[in-house]
């Protein structure tokens, strides 16, 4: 019989998926090992190789984020040691079970730049702020790293051998 936390766990993985599925064309899978990123999300149907990892975590009692938005930092402690060595996008997904509702924010955040040197930087976070993952907001995640990964292949300009 599973307990109460792994059926949160587990409910709360499903909502993460739903909300991430909101934007068209967005490819969820299941992270191939347990080092942290629970989803690998597809942000683009044309071009498959442009992921993004989500940390999945759900509330049952207790607020994991506070009335501004910021995750509770224990929590993104934890968040913060398995994204960081990560050489694409993560976000964290935190999911309420006594509402349903997700919120979504970036941990290791896709920032890309105009005329920068080093245009595949990314951003770990020190203060998570997360919003309710709306549709829109799920949209414009997707935009930042299909934007994150235009600047990378630009400057990586492969040349056939």
């Amino acid at each position: 019989m599973a307990t109460q936390a792994k059926v949160f766990a587990e409910r709360a993985y499903h909502l993460a998926i739903v909300s991430l599925t909101r934007v068209e064309g967005v490819v969820v899978s299941p992270a191939p090992s347990d080092h942290g990123i629970d989803l690998l999300v597809t942000a683009s149907p044309s071009a498959p190789g442009r992921i993004f990892g989500v940390e999945v975590k759900g509330a049952t009692a207790g607020r994991l984020v506070n009335r501004e938005g910021i995750v509770r930092e224990d929590i993104a402690q934890r968040v913060r040691h398995y994204a960081r060595d990560m050489a694409f996008p993560v976000g964290v997904m935190i999911c309420e079970m006594p509402t349903d509702m997700a919120y979504f924010g970036w941990v290791l955040s896709p920032h890309p730049t105009h005329g920068s040197k080093a245009p595949q930087s990314l951003t770990l976070v020190s203060r998570i702020r997360v919003a309710l993952a709306t549709k829109r907001i799920m949209s414009r995640a997707i935009k930042d790293v299909n934007a994150w990964y235009d600047q990378v292949m630009k400057s990586r300009q492969l040349q056939p051998s």
